[in-house]
């Protein structure tokens, strides 16, 4: 490639000082300028930055690089610089700004352990658990969200506790199928409740009542669909047991979904609840991966989940969301 003007003395230097590298051990002319260029975005960043870490040559040609830029900014330089490293589109060198400004000891413990994309940018958790890409959240929120992207867990929520079911009857079997709501949290004040009718039934019943408010209770009459929504809202922060009941046709009772030894359990979200999430929602933005930590805190797992899913779209080849939203349905299914 021509160049349109003859090296300066760094450049020749930072020639000189690259070709003297053993390309089987170091970095590439052009793995350097990547590195500099795309920073972070780069799918190999980790790896190279610790290679960078503990070899002198590399770092040492960082650190020129991004002086050259430097002064080449000042003086209002824009021109290719092709030399035979590739060192054509240095710009914003995020890898050598590291090195230059804040030493290689610090970089040690700013290193970006894990990086995802979220709708708002690029997200990223450093060897300190400190969280970039989401200043604008108050800082236990970025505590919560360095952890689950370091950990790739979403924990259990102290809300589920009361609505889950443990030991033996957690195992036994529902004599047919039913869906939602179960062990989770509701945002709606009328969610939909769902089934699988089982073979010979005709209708059903839905019988739904509300912990220490009997008046809240509702039966309703016999219904031929497989799915129900209540017509008058549900109380915000109650607790709420159901049971669906299937019927012949000559109206007999065939089977009660749950039997004896088993419960239907959820909870509608509380005012305060709401009104955290609300805060969230305005400090998050966009972000797929703050609002499904958020819902899962709250027991909104279906919420969660539709943000996970959301966020493994935009990060197709991430084992660390793809964990994530794993561990998300484990909570659904619970």
């Amino acid at each position: 490639m021509a160049r349109d003007e003859p090296l300066t003395p760094l450049e020749r230097e930072i020639e000189t000082q690259w070709r003297a590298i053993s390309p089987g051990r170091c970095l590439t002319g052009e793995e350097i300028v990547t590195l500099a260029t795309l920073g972070l975005r780069w799918q190999r960043y980790e790896a190279a930055m610790d290679h960078v870490a503990a070899c002198d040559a590399c770092l040492r040609l960082l650190t020129q690089l991004r002086s050259l830029e430097s002064k080449a900014g000042r003086q209002g330089v824009s021109r290719p610089r092709p030399w035979n490293l590739q060192l054509a589109a240095a710009g914003a060198a995020v890898a050598a700004v590291a090195f230059a400004w804040i030493g290689i000891g610090t970089y040690r413990s700013s290193r970006v352990v894990v990086s995802v994309h979220d709708s708002g940018g690029l997200v990223a958790v450093t060897a300190s658990n400190r969280l970039t890409g989401l200043s604008a959240l108050p800082l236990a929120e970025q505590n919560l969200i360095a952890g689950a992207l370091r950990s790739g867990r979403v924990e259990t929520p102290p809300v589920l506790a009361g609505l889950r079911e443990s030991g033996t009857a957690a195992r036994a079997p529902f004599a047919f199928s039913v869906a939602a709501p179960h062990g989770i949290v509701v945002a709606s004040l009328q969610p939909e409740f769902t089934w699988k009718l089982p073979a010979g039934a005709s209708t059903c019943r839905i019988f739904l009542a509300c912990a220490g408010n009997a008046g809240r209770s509702v039966a309703t009459g016999h219904l031929t669909s497989e799915r129900w929504v209540p017509k008058k809202p549900l109380l915000q922060g109650a607790v709420y047991s159901w049971q669906v009941a299937a019927y012949d046709s000559q109206g007999r009772e065939l089977q009660r979904v749950p039997g004896p030894v088993r419960t239907l359990r959820f909870k509608v979200l509380d005012q305060e609840s709401a009104a955290r999430l609300d805060r969230l929602r305005q400090s998050a933005g966009s972000s797929h991966l703050a609002m499904g930590l958020g819902y899962a805190r709250e027991g909104l797992i279906e919420e969660a989940e539709g943000e996970f899913a959301a966020l493994r779209q935009v990060n197709p080849g991430s084992g660390r969301i793809r964990a994530l939203l794993e561990s998300v349905r484990a909570l659904r299914e619970g």
